[in-house]
């Protein structure tokens, strides 16, 4: 037994079933003044969907991978999901692995780029409730070639044309058959500028661009915060008419700052960002989320599995 003795993920979260949406978007957006526009808003996208989020399950998904790819490198520890806007949350499970008799914990974020709210966040929901356990954290793996790796097979998988370009082309971005388009969350520009994010993503899409055989790529954000502050952009929406004035005549978007379906994939794609291109005549390929591809999947076990040794 190494020095840990189970491995937690640190998810988002979001609600199971139909009915629950609004409950948990109230919980995500909290306690403020003139919130309930948003909330009819966003629980409208969720009804657009089915009126559920696949994400808990998915993740559950994830964590089993992961503890079979553990238990075949040996060390044989339990992996389990907490969330921080839904059940189970991480006071509960940490409560119950105290409960079990565990005393160290390893926890993975699941989230690709660090920023205080997609990464310092995840950290400050365990922090808070350790409850006794000793609680260290993986490192971010946004360059891992696991994660990369996973990534251009979910490309490869869609079937587009991606082609080879002269370098001219490359240059301006300018392929007349298909633009390869990476996406994040947009976050507000102060939190960008103060952290990594916006250059881990850059990274994450050059090192997939490159085992595609593409030098050129374009970055988008999407989902943007209902705020009046500034964000990062360009938005999705607004890069599609871009791509269709270079010459584009399909797209590619890879969902690289998301790890599994979710609403921002399944509404802000696959419905909002998807009829938008169908109205621009532009042919529209989204690249699945990396789920529980075994390269995905391999690369936390290997990264684990050496600090459980």
């Amino acid at each position: 037994m190494g020095v840990y003795d189970a491995v937690l993920l640190v998810g988002f979260g979001g609600p199971d079933r139909p009915g629950e949406a609004v409950r948990f978007i109230r919980g995500v957006l909290g306690e403020r003044p003139g919130v309930e526009g948003r909330v009819a808003e966003v629980a409208a996208r969720y009804e657009a969907i089915g009126g559920a989020s696949p994400f808990n399950r998915l993740t559950g998904e994830q964590a089993h991978a992961l503890e079979l790819a553990l238990r075949r490198r040996g060390p044989g520890v339990p992996v389990r999901v907490a969330l921080r806007h839904w059940e189970p949350r991480a006071e509960t499970v940490l409560r119950g692995l105290a409960a079990e008799g565990r005393r160290r914990v390893l926890a993975v974020v699941l989230a690709p780029y660090q920023s205080a709210v997609t990464w310092d966040a995840y950290l400050d929901a365990v922090r808070q409730v350790q409850d006794g356990l000793l609680v260290d954290f993986l490192p971010p793996w946004w360059d891992g070639p696991g994660f990369t790796g996973a990534l251009a097979d979910r490309v490869r998988e869609t079937g587009a044309p991606l082609g080879e370009r002269a370098i001219g082309d490359c240059a301006a971005g300018n392929d007349p058959r298909t633009a390869l388009v990476f996406t994040a969350h947009a976050l507000p520009m102060a939190q960008a500028v103060a952290s990594p994010y916006r250059r881990q993503f850059e990274a994450t899409a050059r090192a997939v661009a490159g085992r595609l055989g593409r030098e050129a790529f374009h970055l988008a954000y999407q989902s943007l915060p209902a705020s009046a502050v500034e964000v990062t952009g360009p938005d999705i929406l607004d890069l599609l008419p871009r791509l269709v004035s270079l010459g584009h005549r399909s797209v590619v978007v890879v969902p690289a700052g998301f790890l599994c379906d979710h609403l921002e994939v399944l509404y802000d794609l696959d419905v909002a960002a998807r009829t938008r291109a169908e109205e621009l005549g532009l042919g529209w390929h989204r690249a699945a989320t990396v789920g529980s591809h075994p390269l995905f999947i391999g690369m936390l076990a290997d990264q684990v599995a050496d600090r459980l040794r």
